[in-house]
């Protein structure tokens, strides 16, 4: 070994050991996030960790589903504020978590083919909200999916399928009101941006010009809790975005 790697090598010593007694000092798994739990069907497949942000998303890890469908990821982020975070084989089959330093969350995924529709997660009031928000989402698509297979089976019988088209504006209230209630009864968590922009198919479930004054008083409540999160701060600019746009639209009001 040459001078030059030898003091490569002993920089790289030196700054593992340096990580290591940072964060033992700082209490260990105190600073990190731990998601835990099982996969049915994944056996051997390799999940993926990414923290998802405003900007662009960031891949942090990645752990082979044991035999029996176990599984465990973890972190250690740069701040105390709350975050999004996403589980799955890839971007198409995966779900979205929020969690902070110090939470164990443990998920039970019941189908490795449709992560998001079929799981639970426990350990965390947030993560429990998301997982809410998925479960939801899911009975409104399956839903969804039963219509549109009676409307193209009845493609010809325009009655029927004015009755279908009926029956899919009916359930998409359903599905937006219960949103809007989401957002009141959960004001102080994260998680009602996911609720907000939240989509299916079809398209959004709220529209940002006629939603502007709820987006506001989301903002304010967020606001209070979380002032300098990267979140927070992307809603208090696509605010600020939609007003300068109308403005723009209507310089005389």
């Amino acid at each position: 070994m040459s001078k030059n790697q030898l003091f490569v090598f002993l920089l790289v010593i030196i700054s593992l050991a340096g990580c290591s007694r940072h964060q033992k000092e700082e209490g260990g798994d105190a600073v990190k996030i731990l998601f835990s739990g099982s996969v049915q069907g994944g056996d051997g497949q390799a999940l993926f960790l990414t923290h998802i942000t405003p900007e662009l998303p960031q891949g942090l890890c990645s752990s082979a589903v044991s035999k029996g469908g176990g599984f465990t990821l973890s972190c250690t982020p740069e701040n105390e504020e709350p975050a999004f975070y996403r589980i799955g084989f890839n971007e198409q089959n995966c779900l979205v978590t929020l969690a902070k330093k110090g939470e164990k969350i443990n998920f039970n995924i019941k189908d490795a083919s449709r992560i998001s529709r079929h799981y639970t997660a426990t350990g965390s009031k947030d993560a429990e909200l998301m997982c809410e928000l998925d479960q939801k989402l899911s009975l409104f698509n399956d839903s969804m999916e039963v219509l549109s297979s009676w409307y193209n089976a009845r493609i010809h019988d325009d009655t029927l399928r004015a009755f279908i088209d009926s029956c899919y504006l009916l359930i998409k209230g359903h599905h937006t009101e219960y949103l809007r209630n989401f957002i009141h009864q959960n004001s102080n968590s994260l998680s009602i941006i996911i609720a907000f922009y939240q989509t299916c198919t079809m398209g959004a479930f709220f529209n940002e010009k006629e939603e502007l004054e709820l987006m506001e008083t989301m903002l304010q409540s967020l606001k209070k809790n979380y002032p300098k999160n990267e979140n927070v701060r992307w809603l208090q600019e696509r605010i600020e975005k939609i007003r300068a746009l109308q403005q723009n639209e209507n310089p005389n009001v």
